[in-house]
């Protein structure tokens, strides 16, 4: 495992250096991930009792909890890209939640591996929502809105309506893997809106909805018509993130989905089409966000790709890559 966190980390650094800034990040994570999980596990097996895993649940839901104060509380703008980083960090909190709800399951099935698997996923989500809320301070421009998710009900409950519709369509056609998890994830998405958690609930919708574009796109195709297929998507995606990076806005969760379905387009393009789908869905969002929030008059000030990519690699490598670092050398000194 040691071995594979450093070949991440490597991974992460090449691929840094060839400006595929939203793709570092995600071997960022991983790589995280990965160490934190051994690092359990060393210390599990060191200790050889429960009483270790019960310890660091509880430590977790404390950290899940305080956390949670800091992310629902409402958030002042001041350059429209900061809506895209407070977008993420509250999306990748509540899925920090469901890690650790399923880390309390495997724990009360004394499946001690998963529950560590998961509990160490939910500390690196964590830090990368924080992270995200970093982010939002390195932009400048002259706004100053008082941002809740309440702006945002009516475009949640318009998302789960439009998801419904396609699943329905979808499944009419065609029952499949994809239109199974679409119903799941639109079942997620509900019960986010119900919550009130209205940004998380319209990530899920828009993901459910990719999922169901996904069934009818593969619906019977041949290896050929796939890679026909992965083309079309590819050019509207990236012609859905230009549109939008003309009106003044950086789609970041749709250049970060786009570069990494290039990571699949040769070894699984099912995959690659299913992150093309999420980044074709989600470059609309901020825009989309805009107008239910009432601001689609206001011009923004420009930040690069570039500029979000480094400003999110720099904070990513200081929190995972150094998580990563420090638990390894730990890590050699006690295995």
């Amino acid at each position: 495992m040691i071995d594979s966190v450093e070949l991440q980390r490597n991974n992460t650094l090449g691929l840094f250096l060839n400006n595929s800034y939203y793709s570092a990040a995600s071997y960022a994570v991983n790589s995280g991930i990965l160490t934190l999980y051994t690092y359990y596990l060393v210390n599990y097996f060191e200790t050889g009792t429960n009483e270790y895993v019960h310890n660091l649940l509880s430590f977790a839901n404390n950290e899940i909890n305080s956390f949670g104060v800091k992310i629902n509380n409402p958030f002042i703008l001041n350059h429209i890209n900061d809506l895209e980083s407070v977008n993420i960090a509250v999306d990748r909190y509540f899925e920090a939640r469901e890690l650790y709800n399923a880390a309390v399951d495997y724990y009360n099935e004394s499946n001690i591996p998963d529950a560590l698997y998961n509990l160490a996923f939910m500390y690196v989500r964590l830090e990368t929502s924080n992270t995200w809320l970093d982010l939002k301070d390195s932009f400048n421009d002259n706004l100053s809105i008082e941002f809740s998710q309440d702006l945002l009900k009516d475009l949640a409950l318009s998302r789960i309506e439009t998801a419904g519709d396609m699943i329905t369509y979808a499944e009419s056609v065609e029952s499949s893997y994809y239109t199974d998890n679409a119903w799941d994830l639109l079942g997620i998405s509900e019960e986010a809106y119900n919550g009130g958690n209205y940004i998380y609930s319209i990530f899920e919708s828009l993901r459910s909805l990719a999922n169901a574009n996904l069934a009818m796109q593969l619906r019977g195709v041949t290896e050929e018509v796939v890679d026909e297929r992965i083309e079309l998507s590819d050019k509207l995606a990236r012609e859905n993130i230009n549109l939008v990076q003309s009106n003044g806005l950086i789609p970041i969760i749709a250049i970060s989905y786009y570069e990494y379905s290039q990571t699949f387009k040769e070894s699984d393009p099912a995959t690659a089409l299913l992150f093309l789908e999420y980044s074709k869905q989600f470059a609309l969002l901020s825009s989309q966000m805009v107008n239910s929030m009432g601001l689609g008059d206001l011009t923004f000030g420009m930040a690069s790709q570039k500029e979000v990519g480094v400003q999110l690699l720099a904070l990513l490598l200081g929190v995972v890559l150094g998580i990563g670092l420090v638990f390894s050398l730990l890590l050699r000194s006690l295995l």
